[in-house]
């Protein structure tokens, strides 16, 4: 099985990175720019679920962060500015605000 695909130009990296589980299923995929993260980040669990998203500008996370529990369902949201946290909720498994 593929372990990741990483993609340069130039010596720097430049595009969509991905990375695999052992089974073959995508685990992250990290757009970059110039050696920089820049756009939406994914992890996924080893089922093919979606686990986490997050947006980065140059480098830093810039935006809402999101992260699942099984099934889709919130277990979090972050929202950066510049790389700072700037405000969050966490939920429980039944959907709590903690």
């Amino acid at each position: 099985h593929m372990i990741a695909e990483i993609n340069y130009s130039q010596g720097s990296l430049e595009g969509m990175t991905t990375y695999f589980h052992s089974n073959g299923q995508i685990w992250k995929r990290i757009p970059y720019i110039k050696n920089q993260i820049e756009g939406c980040v994914e992890i996924y669990r080893c089922n093919g679920e979606l686990l986490q998203q997050a947006t980065y500008c140059q480098g830093c996370k810039h935006g809402t962060s999101i992260r699942y529990w099984e099934c889709q369902q919130l277990a979090s949201q972050e929202d950066y500015y510049q790389g700072k946290l700037e405000n969050a909720q966490y939920f429980d498994k039944q959907n709590n605000l903690v």
